[in-house]
């Protein structure tokens, strides 16, 4: 499955409601160290793959998958992000630092 980064995050957005895909827009603001913060003006009508393609202009692959796994723990999307951690430690690309879900799945 030879599938861009920028696409499989997309894939994994639209597994959100429109509320979670709000919150993950809104987290997607905070600063991330060593990176500028994204305006609202950038995210406010930006849909899932807007959303995408700017995590990983912005961040590079790893980064960028990395970044939605934080936002996903921090949106109580456990389950879809030990999807994402199955799904990317396959993948050959640097593997991205996931965080844990904190349960055993």
């Amino acid at each position: 499955m030879s599938e861009s980064v920028c696409c499989k995050i997309a894939n994994y957005l639209d597994d959100l409601t429109e509320e979670e895909f709000k919150k993950f827009k809104m987290y997607l603001q905070n600063k991330e160290e060593g990176y500028k913060p994204f305006p609202y003006s950038k995210l406010e009508n930006a849909d899932k793959m807007d959303i995408a393609r700017l995590m990983v202009m912005a961040y590079e692959e790893a980064k960028a998958v990395q970044i939605m796994g934080k936002i996903l723990n921090q949106i109580n999307k456990k389950d879809l992000l030990a999807q994402v951690r199955s799904e990317m430690a396959a993948c050959e690309y640097n593997k991205p630092n996931l965080p844990h879900t904190g349960s055993p799945g």
